[in-house]
Protein backbone atom coordinates (compact mmCIF):
# COMPACT_ATOMS: atom_id res chain seq x y z
CA UNK A 1 0.00 0.00 0.00
CA UNK A 2 1.22 3.25 -1.08
CA UNK A 3 0.76 7.08 -0.20
CA UNK A 4 -0.88 9.61 -2.19
CA UNK A 5 2.44 11.70 -1.95
CA UNK A 6 4.79 8.58 -2.86
CA UNK A 7 2.99 8.70 -5.93
CA UNK A 8 1.23 11.89 -7.68
CA UNK A 9 2.76 15.38 -6.82
CA UNK A 10 6.19 17.18 -6.88
CA UNK A 11 8.44 16.00 -4.02
CA UNK A 12 11.69 15.87 -2.54
CA UNK A 13 11.94 12.14 -3.64
CA UNK A 14 11.65 10.47 -6.82
CA UNK A 15 7.60 10.00 -7.20
CA UNK A 16 6.37 6.12 -7.91
CA UNK A 17 5.16 7.37 -11.14
CA UNK A 18 8.58 8.39 -12.56
CA UNK A 19 8.78 7.75 -16.21
CA UNK A 20 11.84 7.02 -18.10
CA UNK A 21 12.07 9.32 -21.61
CA UNK A 22 14.00 6.95 -24.20
CA UNK A 23 14.89 10.02 -25.88
CA UNK A 24 16.00 11.83 -22.91
CA UNK A 25 17.02 9.49 -20.00
CA UNK A 26 19.01 7.26 -22.75
CA UNK A 27 20.64 10.53 -23.86
CA UNK A 28 22.34 11.50 -20.17
CA UNK A 29 22.82 7.95 -19.46
CA UNK A 30 25.00 7.70 -22.63
CA UNK A 31 26.47 10.64 -22.38
CA UNK A 32 27.94 9.79 -18.68
CA UNK A 33 30.65 7.81 -20.64
CA UNK A 34 31.13 10.40 -23.37
CA UNK A 35 34.27 12.50 -20.90
CA UNK A 36 32.35 15.62 -21.73
CA UNK A 37 30.73 18.14 -19.50
CA UNK A 38 26.99 17.59 -19.40
CA UNK A 39 24.72 20.46 -19.52
CA UNK A 40 20.82 19.80 -17.87
CA UNK A 41 18.42 22.40 -18.93
CA UNK A 42 14.96 22.98 -19.49
CA UNK A 43 11.94 24.62 -17.63
CA UNK A 44 11.08 24.33 -13.76
CA UNK A 45 9.51 20.90 -12.86
CA UNK A 46 10.43 19.35 -15.62
CA UNK A 47 11.92 16.70 -14.07
CA UNK A 48 15.65 17.20 -14.01
CA UNK A 49 16.38 16.73 -10.60
CA UNK A 50 14.49 13.52 -10.68
CA UNK A 51 15.93 12.55 -14.15
CA UNK A 52 19.62 12.94 -12.80
CA UNK A 53 18.43 11.06 -9.20
CA UNK A 54 17.00 7.85 -11.23
CA UNK A 55 20.84 7.70 -13.61
CA UNK A 56 23.25 8.55 -10.91
CA UNK A 57 22.94 7.02 -7.62
CA UNK A 58 25.56 5.90 -5.39
CA UNK A 59 28.41 7.94 -4.48
CA UNK A 60 29.84 8.35 -7.49
CA UNK A 61 29.03 12.25 -7.89
CA UNK A 62 28.92 15.22 -5.35
CA UNK A 63 26.14 17.81 -5.53
CA UNK A 64 27.25 21.72 -5.37
CA UNK A 65 23.75 23.31 -4.56
CA UNK A 66 24.38 27.48 -6.37
CA UNK A 67 22.65 30.83 -5.04
CA UNK A 68 22.01 33.41 -6.10
CA UNK A 69 25.08 34.81 -4.16
CA UNK A 70 28.08 32.90 -4.27
CA UNK A 71 30.72 33.59 -5.76
CA UNK A 72 33.10 31.78 -8.27
CA UNK A 73 35.36 30.81 -5.09
CA UNK A 74 32.90 30.05 -2.43
CA UNK A 75 31.64 26.89 -5.73
CA UNK A 76 35.60 25.92 -5.44
CA UNK A 77 35.47 26.13 -1.98
CA UNK A 78 32.43 23.91 -1.63
CA UNK A 79 33.88 21.28 -3.86
CA UNK A 80 37.23 20.82 -2.50
CA UNK A 81 35.37 20.71 1.19
CA UNK A 82 33.32 17.56 -0.78
CA UNK A 83 36.34 16.13 -2.24
CA UNK A 84 37.55 16.17 1.21
CA UNK A 85 40.17 18.75 1.22
CA UNK A 86 39.50 20.30 4.63
CA UNK A 87 38.54 17.15 6.21
CA UNK A 88 39.98 15.99 9.48
CA UNK A 89 40.32 12.37 11.17
CA UNK A 90 41.12 12.36 14.53
CA UNK A 91 41.65 15.90 14.97
CA UNK A 92 44.78 14.57 11.97
CA UNK A 93 45.86 17.92 9.80
CA UNK A 94 43.18 18.31 6.75
CA UNK A 95 44.25 15.52 3.79
CA UNK A 96 45.42 17.88 1.41
CA UNK A 97 48.49 19.96 2.99
CA UNK A 98 49.25 22.73 0.25
CA UNK A 99 48.21 26.45 -0.37
CA UNK A 100 45.19 26.57 -2.61
CA UNK A 101 44.40 29.73 -4.17
CA UNK A 102 40.32 29.27 -5.31
CA UNK A 103 40.72 32.28 -7.83
CA UNK A 104 42.89 29.74 -9.80
CA UNK A 105 41.00 26.93 -11.42
CA UNK A 106 44.85 25.80 -12.18
CA UNK A 107 45.38 25.28 -8.03
CA UNK A 108 41.92 23.81 -7.90
CA UNK A 109 42.69 21.45 -10.98
CA UNK A 110 45.94 20.31 -9.15
CA UNK A 111 44.34 19.90 -5.48
CA UNK A 112 41.59 17.72 -6.87
CA UNK A 113 44.57 15.52 -8.45
CA UNK A 114 46.60 15.03 -5.06
CA UNK A 115 43.26 13.82 -4.07
CA UNK A 116 42.29 11.69 -7.13
CA UNK A 117 39.54 12.83 -7.23
CA UNK A 118 37.41 11.15 -9.64
CA UNK A 119 33.49 12.09 -9.24
CA UNK A 120 31.00 13.63 -11.38
CA UNK A 121 30.77 17.03 -9.98
CA UNK A 122 27.03 18.35 -10.11
CA UNK A 123 25.95 22.08 -9.84
CA UNK A 124 22.97 22.33 -9.18
CA UNK A 125 20.59 25.12 -9.86
CA UNK A 126 23.25 27.19 -12.01
CA UNK A 127 20.59 29.33 -13.30
CA UNK A 128 20.66 31.00 -9.95
CA UNK A 129 24.39 32.00 -10.05
CA UNK A 130 25.04 35.81 -10.74
CA UNK A 131 25.77 36.48 -14.58
CA UNK A 132 29.94 36.76 -14.08
CA UNK A 133 30.19 33.52 -12.15
CA UNK A 134 28.34 31.71 -14.86
CA UNK A 135 30.29 33.94 -17.38
CA UNK A 136 33.94 32.61 -15.29
CA UNK A 137 32.76 29.16 -14.53
CA UNK A 138 32.15 28.57 -18.87
CA UNK A 139 35.58 29.62 -19.20
CA UNK A 140 36.78 27.02 -16.45
CA UNK A 141 35.17 24.07 -17.47
CA UNK A 142 37.46 24.22 -20.82
CA UNK A 143 40.74 24.17 -18.12
CA UNK A 144 39.10 21.32 -16.59
CA UNK A 145 38.28 19.42 -19.59
CA UNK A 146 41.38 19.89 -20.92
CA UNK A 147 43.93 19.80 -18.07
CA UNK A 148 41.96 17.27 -16.02
CA UNK A 149 39.49 14.10 -15.73
CA UNK A 150 36.96 15.78 -13.93
CA UNK A 151 33.51 15.91 -15.03
CA UNK A 152 30.92 18.55 -14.47
CA UNK A 153 27.50 18.14 -14.36
CA UNK A 154 25.72 21.46 -14.85
CA UNK A 155 22.32 21.57 -13.84
CA UNK A 156 19.49 24.79 -14.54
CA UNK A 157 16.42 26.09 -15.48
CA UNK A 158 16.79 27.63 -19.33
CA UNK A 159 15.30 26.76 -22.60
CA UNK A 160 18.32 27.12 -25.18
CA UNK A 161 20.55 24.52 -25.41
CA UNK A 162 24.07 26.64 -25.95
CA UNK A 163 23.61 28.90 -22.83
CA UNK A 164 27.14 27.86 -21.61
CA UNK A 165 28.62 28.09 -25.33
CA UNK A 166 27.27 31.76 -25.48
CA UNK A 167 29.19 32.34 -22.81
CA UNK A 168 32.38 30.61 -23.92
CA UNK A 169 32.48 29.68 -27.49
CA UNK A 170 35.55 27.26 -26.99
CA UNK A 171 33.38 25.17 -25.22
CA UNK A 172 31.69 23.82 -28.15
CA UNK A 173 32.36 19.95 -28.41
CA UNK A 174 33.44 20.03 -25.09
CA UNK A 175 30.16 19.41 -23.36
CA UNK A 176 26.83 17.89 -24.31
CA UNK A 177 23.34 19.33 -24.08
CA UNK A 178 20.49 17.21 -22.79
CA UNK A 179 16.59 18.86 -22.34
CA UNK A 180 14.71 17.68 -20.51
CA UNK A 181 11.84 19.83 -21.84
CA UNK A 182 10.34 17.14 -23.98
CA UNK A 183 7.38 15.44 -22.86
CA UNK A 184 5.49 13.44 -25.38
CA UNK A 185 1.89 12.91 -24.74
CA UNK A 186 2.90 8.65 -24.82
CA UNK A 187 4.91 9.46 -21.96
CA UNK A 188 2.27 12.02 -19.66
CA UNK A 189 -0.17 8.99 -19.96
CA UNK A 190 2.36 6.59 -18.93
CA UNK A 191 2.26 8.90 -15.86
CA UNK A 192 -1.05 8.76 -15.37
CA UNK A 193 -1.47 5.05 -16.04
CA UNK A 194 1.18 4.10 -13.54
CA UNK A 195 -0.36 6.14 -11.07
CA UNK A 196 -3.56 4.68 -11.37
CA UNK A 197 -2.54 1.05 -11.16
CA UNK A 198 -0.66 1.96 -7.83
CA UNK A 199 -3.26 3.79 -6.28
CA UNK A 200 -5.84 1.35 -7.82
CA UNK A 201 -7.89 3.99 -9.34
CA UNK A 202 -9.33 4.21 -12.77
CA UNK A 203 -9.66 7.95 -14.38
CA UNK A 204 -12.44 7.98 -16.84
CA UNK A 205 -10.89 8.73 -20.37
CA UNK A 206 -11.98 11.97 -20.97
CA UNK A 207 -10.29 12.63 -17.87
CA UNK A 208 -7.21 11.84 -18.83
CA UNK A 209 -7.03 13.30 -22.34
CA UNK A 210 -8.38 16.75 -20.57
CA UNK A 211 -5.21 16.07 -18.04
CA UNK A 212 -2.56 15.59 -20.54
CA UNK A 213 -4.25 18.38 -22.75
CA UNK A 214 -4.52 20.79 -19.72
CA UNK A 215 -0.74 20.48 -18.54
CA UNK A 216 0.78 21.96 -21.55
CA UNK A 217 3.10 19.55 -21.90
CA UNK A 218 4.39 19.87 -18.07
CA UNK A 219 4.92 16.89 -16.29
CA UNK A 220 4.91 19.21 -12.89
CA UNK A 221 1.75 20.20 -13.58
CA UNK A 222 0.49 17.44 -14.30
CA UNK A 223 1.92 15.44 -11.25
CA UNK A 224 0.27 18.59 -9.01
CA UNK A 225 -3.42 18.30 -10.88
CA UNK A 226 -3.76 14.49 -10.15
CA UNK A 227 -2.68 14.44 -6.83
CA UNK A 228 -5.08 17.25 -6.24
CA UNK A 229 -7.77 15.48 -8.04
CA UNK A 230 -7.10 12.36 -5.88
CA UNK A 231 -7.10 14.28 -2.62
CA UNK A 232 -10.49 15.69 -3.40
CA UNK A 233 -11.46 12.27 -3.95
CA UNK A 234 -10.25 11.57 -0.59
CA UNK A 235 -7.71 9.33 -2.63
CA UNK A 236 -4.78 9.44 -0.05
CA UNK A 237 -3.03 6.14 -0.09
CA UNK A 238 -3.85 2.86 -2.21
CA UNK A 239 -7.83 1.90 -2.39
CA UNK A 240 -8.89 -1.30 -1.31
CA UNK A 241 -11.92 -1.33 -3.96
CA UNK A 242 -11.12 0.21 -7.45
CA UNK A 243 -12.59 4.40 -7.39
CA UNK A 244 -13.36 5.69 -10.32
CA UNK A 245 -13.36 9.08 -10.82
CA UNK A 246 -14.59 11.28 -13.54
CA UNK A 247 -15.34 14.46 -12.75
CA UNK A 248 -13.76 16.62 -15.93
CA UNK A 249 -14.89 20.12 -14.78
CA UNK A 250 -13.21 19.46 -11.32
CA UNK A 251 -9.84 18.69 -13.38
CA UNK A 252 -10.62 22.17 -15.17
CA UNK A 253 -10.82 24.01 -12.17
CA UNK A 254 -8.13 22.56 -10.08
CA UNK A 255 -5.75 23.04 -13.47
CA UNK A 256 -6.66 26.67 -13.61
CA UNK A 257 -5.48 27.09 -9.94
CA UNK A 258 -2.05 24.64 -10.46
CA UNK A 259 -1.15 27.10 -13.46
CA UNK A 260 -2.07 30.45 -11.50
CA UNK A 261 -0.05 29.50 -9.23
CA UNK A 262 3.24 27.71 -10.95
CA UNK A 263 2.96 28.88 -14.63
CA UNK A 264 5.05 31.72 -14.34
CA UNK A 265 8.25 30.48 -12.72
CA UNK A 266 8.10 27.35 -15.44
CA UNK A 267 9.82 29.85 -17.72
CA UNK A 268 13.23 32.17 -17.62
CA UNK A 269 13.01 35.36 -20.02
CA UNK A 270 10.53 37.65 -20.02
CA UNK A 271 9.29 36.82 -23.54
CA UNK A 272 8.65 33.02 -22.49
CA UNK A 273 6.84 34.42 -19.08
CA UNK A 274 4.75 37.13 -20.81
CA UNK A 275 4.27 34.16 -23.51
CA UNK A 276 3.10 31.71 -20.49
CA UNK A 277 0.88 34.73 -18.77
CA UNK A 278 -0.78 35.13 -22.69
CA UNK A 279 -0.93 30.96 -22.67
CA UNK A 280 -2.67 30.75 -19.26
CA UNK A 281 -5.28 33.78 -19.86
CA UNK A 282 -6.59 32.04 -23.67
CA UNK A 283 -6.24 28.56 -21.95
CA UNK A 284 -8.66 29.76 -18.97
CA UNK A 285 -11.09 31.51 -21.36
CA UNK A 286 -11.18 28.36 -23.06
CA UNK A 287 -11.75 26.43 -20.12
CA UNK A 288 -14.24 28.42 -19.05
CA UNK A 289 -16.30 28.28 -22.19
CA UNK A 290 -15.92 24.30 -22.41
Amino acid sequence: MNKLIEVFGVARAIPLTYISRSYVDEKFINALSRDKHIVLHGSSKQGKSCLRRQCLKGDGHVVVQCGNDMTREQIYELLLKQAGAFATQNGDAPHLDVDIDPTDVDDIIRALELLTFTKFVLLEDFHYLPYDVQRDLAFDLKAFHEKSSVVFIVIGVWREPNRLVQFNPDLAGRLIAVDADRWDTIDLERVITTGEKILNVEFHRELRKEMVLLCQGNVGVLQEVCFRLCESQNVLQTCFHRKSIDDVEEVKEIARQVWAEQAVRHFKTPAESQAARTAHVTGSRTMARG
